[in-house]
């Protein structure tokens, strides 16, 4: 589907944001890979989904228990704001995944 202009505005300023987040992810965030986004721009700001990646099991577990969830909402909420959105609940937006299931052996 072919966007139109206001759409790419939004994914323009949405993939600003989603690209700071990620930088500050990475220096923060032990096991953290990669995020990526999708979002349905006629619900936006609430339909955005960021989905963040680490590593494996493990390193999520451990990143949870650290608060990374939490961070990561409060980077999204922070970057998006600044170019002009308001999320009204990041807990909704954010989704923490690993790469690959971790291996436990016996």
């Amino acid at each position: 589907m072919k966007l139109t202009k206001t759409c790419r505005k939004l994914d323009g300023y949405t993939q600003k944001a989603v690209a700071l987040v990620e930088e500050q992810a990475k220096v923060n965030i032990a096991g953290f890979v990669s995020l990526t986004y999708t979002a349905s721009f006629n619900n936006f700001p609430a339909s955005l989904r960021v989905v963040c990646l680490f590593t494996d099991d493990i390193a999520l577990g451990v990143a949870k228990a650290a608060g990374a969830e939490q961070l990561l909402q409060k980077l999204l909420h922070k970057q998006m704001f600044k170019v002009g959105f308001i999320l009204k609940d990041a807990r909704h937006n954010v989704i923490l995944q690993s790469v690959t299931p971790a291996i436990i052996a016996n």
